[in-house]
């Protein structure tokens, strides 16, 4: 049984990001930023909405 995650009814997916990564998105430079997702199959809902909701940080590669 997958996990429907909701925020605001919009879908959710759940990420993990490195270091370098959460650094990129708080210093607001996201262009090119690719992160691992948990659940990849929520990118394939097309036009509906998407909340990138970050769970936690991994080791640096």
């Amino acid at each position: 049984m997958s996990k429907e995650k909701y925020l605001n009814n919009h879908p959710i997916a759940l990420v993990t990001a490195t270091r370098k990564e959460m650094q990129t998105v708080l210093g607001g430079r996201t262009e090119g930023l690719a992160l691992r997702v948990n659940h990849p199959e929520k990118f394939m809902w097309g036009p509906r909405p998407l909340t990138i909701l970050i769970t936690g940080i991994g080791p640096v590669p």
